[in-house]
């Protein structure tokens, strides 16, 4: 081979490799314009349009490994339900979720990859259907083994949430409510609906538009009281549900994702509002 050929042949080479070193420098660059400037108009676009604009701006590139996928798909019906796509989508999320978060082990408890992935899978799980997925208002995920006693109001907890940024999850609780995927208990979603609500609630610019932009009407159908008394009376969800309207949303979450076919049978309103706020429909996303 003559060296014009080689030298041709290196050219075109470097010419490929200073073209992808590019599309990703640009890539990086939408990124990064994205986490800091694209939420605020994401949100005021969508207050006028009803349309969200940042899932054109996600991009799926750093997928989990099988093996790791193999984890979370033996232990979430959400995401074994979820086409290829979707399904690769979820675990470039799950890798995001987990890198943005200090997962702390309490209490003597070990935190591991696996308790990461299932932890996140739980946040992406309710989020999926949002586009600010990623509840920076909250860094850290405190892990206890099993219920722990709250340093904030001195009482037994299996978990909760600190407005200034924390999450707290009883371990053995947490795995419960993921295993039982039908008692409408799940310590994850729970806690994770918490977050999430308290994020769109404080700072409407940085909390997912889906949910701000129907909090009123969220706030309207718990201060029903005729309409508490009719879900009671069908026992559509469990009495803590009544507490307040934190627990009324965060009790709900979990029918919502569980058995979303009763749950819809039983309070069509309360689920269809769901539906738009978390932007997704657990009923079609089944096979």
């Amino acid at each position: 081979m003559s060296d014009l050929v080689i030298d041709y042949i290196l050219r075109i080479i470097a010419v490929l490799f200073l073209g992808a070193v590019g599309i990703a420098i640009v890539l990086l660059f939408i990124s990064i314009l994205f986490d800091t400037y694209f939420k605020y108009l994401n949100y005021y676009i969508y207050d006028i349009t009803g349309v969200s604009i940042s899932a054109f701006f996600e991009f799926n590139l750093f997928p989990l490994t099988e093996e790791k996928a193999s984890i979370i798909f033996r232990h979430s019906s959400f995401y074994r339900n979820l086409s290829h796509y979707q399904q690769r989508k979820f675990g470039c999320r799950v890798r995001k979720f987990i890198s943005k978060k200090h997962f702390i082990g309490r209490g003597g408890f070990a935190i591991t990859e696996d308790i990461e992935l299932l932890i996140a899978s739980q946040a992406v799980t309710l989020s999926f259907g949002m586009s600010d997925y990623l509840l920076s208002g909250f860094e850290k995920i405190f892990v206890y083994p099993q219920e722990y006693t709250s340093k904030i109001t001195g009482k037994h907890h299996k978990g909760e949430v600190n407005p200034g940024g924390a999450i707290v999850l009883s371990w053995n609780n947490f795995i419960e409510g993921i295993d039982d995927e039908n008692d409408n208990y799940n310590l994850g979603l729970h806690e994770f609906a918490h977050a999430y609500f308290l994020q769109a609630q404080q700072d409407g610019v940085h909390g997912e538009v889906c949910m701000v932009s129907r909090l009123n009407r969220w706030y309207s159908l718990y201060n029903n009281q005729d309409y508490r008394q009719e879900l009671q009376a069908h026992d559509a969800l469990r009495e803590y549900a009544f507490t307040n309207y934190l627990e009324f949303f965060a009790v709900s979450v979990e029918y919502f994702f569980e058995t979303p076919e009763t749950f819809k049978q039983n309070a069509p309103y309360l689920y269809g509002l769901l539906a738009e706020m978390l932007n997704q429909n657990p009923l079609k996303a089944r096979r």
